[in-house]
């Protein structure tokens, strides 16, 4: 079967005329073998400054984006903290004053506010600006705001065949070179070395020069790490590594797009499947790529908690924990196959012996649209809803804002809604709440014509 490529790209804070978004893309592959890349963007100003980003209502009812949203006394909830304050100690949900006392220069930036609630037009629009880009050099599958999955193998594979139809053209320059020196050397009586140059990419394809922001896992983090993996000799490369190698020079590529269309930076991991390529990701970060050979799967993977791989971070995995008594990926793929069929059953013994390799097996499906629009909104403490009015004006609410997204959506996309659907959670609500937010849901819910199209309205 002919190996596939893909990159994960995952991007990380990113400064929007001051404003921080942080949206994920990652990428897999279509068919056999896979390598994946998961990358990080960012745009700060030029002094990379502190940045953080706080909810704070109040009566900021319509902040709008171009308005100043530079709140140095606001002491909301942070919810997105660029990588300058997080090394100064700023996490998210700490409160905005208590997060300038361990950053002073932390410059607090209020989320636009639209309906009541956080308005997060412009940082879907980045999204998509990102998704944009990438869908140019590769199948591309948006999942959400902040993810999507890219197949890269295609372009990875015109990469190899460029550099295979270059190189006996090298071959015969450094030979007639070669013939060249051997003659004046011999003429002056100096030994003659036979031996060809190494050319620091073992004859797969050339290794770029800039590589300052290049790792490969379990490698000394750094571009003398790559410069030793790409510099092996010729037989000691794989099918797969080649194709590794030229989707992270295809990855490098579409990073530099983002960097000159939009000013935004992104980090890579490049793997052989969606779920390594994840978790290369967040090795070096940010502005960074990270390569995750297949051998050294085994030293990423092993020493994971269960809970680390997204599809074993719900109550699935903690059955699988609980049940087989391990806590690790190492601990579950030294669980003998017969005993996980016992426990799980013949397909899902295989599935989780194929994913404790690293292996998830799941493909792209093209795909640059959100498939669902939805909003919502937490109440907590005491801004809880206690009765019927307030559910119903935040139904109007929240109905209103996705009223105009969809309008939007179909202005852009020629489509519409096709299902509607309305989720309250009243957990530790009381019985007279519970039973407003239930009417005034059915009110809302009975009341709605959305008709047609590929898409589904939520809210929440």
């Amino acid at each position: 079967m002919t190996p596939s490529l893909n990159s994960d790209l995952c991007f990380d804070d990113w400064l929007v005329s001051d404003k921080l978004v942080w949206i994920c893309s990652q990428c897999t592959s279509l068919h056999g073998t896979c390598c994946h890349s998961h990358g990080i963007c960012e745009l700060h100003p030029t002094h990379h400054a502190c940045f953080a980003i706080t909810l704070q209502y109040g009566d900021l009812r319509t902040l709008k984006p171009w308005d100043d949203r530079l709140f140095p006394d606001s002491n909301g909830s942070i919810i997105a903290v660029s990588y300058e304050a997080r090394r100064q100690g700023v996490k998210r949900n700490m409160m905005a004053q208590a997060a300038k006392k361990v950053c002073p220069d932390l410059r607090i930036v209020q989320v636009p506010v639209a309906h009541g609630k956080a308005d997060l037009t412009i940082y879907r629009e980045a999204g998509s600006a990102v998704i944009n880009i990438l869908s140019s050099g590769a199948v591309c599958e948006r999942a959400s705001i902040d993810e999507a999955y890219l197949d890269v193998t295609a372009g990875a594979q015109q990469l190899l065949a460029a550099a295979a139809q270059q190189q006996p053209a090298k071959q015969g320059q450094q030979q007639q070179q070669g013939d060249v020196a051997g003659a004046n050397r011999q003429a002056d009586s100096v030994p003659v070395n036979s031996s060809p140059e190494p050319t620091g990419n073992g004859g797969i394809i050339p290794l770029p020069e800039a590589i300052e922001d290049w790792h490969v896992a379990s490698q000394a983090p750094s571009a003398a790490g790559v410069y030793a993996w790409w510099s092996r000799p010729a037989d000691a490369w794989a099918p797969d590594e080649q194709l590794l190698a030229a989707g992270a020079v295809l990855v490098a590529q579409l990073r530099a797009a983002v960097a000159k269309h939009l000013g935004f930076s992104c980090s890579a991991g490049i793997a052989h499947s969606k779920i390594l390529a994840k978790l290369g990701s967040g090795l070096n970060k940010p502005a960074q790529q990270t390569l995750v050979p297949a051998a050294t799967v085994s030293a990423l993977l092993n020493p994971l908690p269960l809970p680390k791989l997204r599809q074993l971070g719900g109550k699935f995995g903690e059955e699988v924990m609980a049940g087989l008594g391990i806590n690790t990926v190492g601990e579950l793929a030294a669980i003998p196959l017969a005993r996980l069929e016992a426990f799980v059953g013949q397909e899902q013994a295989a599935w989780l012996s194929r994913l404790a390799q690293g292996k998830d097996g799941e493909e792209v499906k093209p795909r640059t649209l959100p498939k669902s629009i939805s909003c919502g909104k937490t109440f907590r403490g005491n801004t809880a809803l206690n009765g019927s009015t307030a559910v119903h004006k935040w139904l109007q609410e929240l109905a209103a804002e996705l009223q105009e997204r969809i309008e939007a959506d179909r202005k852009d996309y020629q489509r519409l809604p096709q299902l509607l659907t309305v989720s309250i959670d009243s957990a530790g609500a009381d019985s007279e709440g519970q039973a407003a937010a239930a009417a005034a849901a059915a009110s809302s819910a009975g009341a709605s014509n959305i008709i047609g199209g590929p898409t589904a309205a939520e809210a929440g």
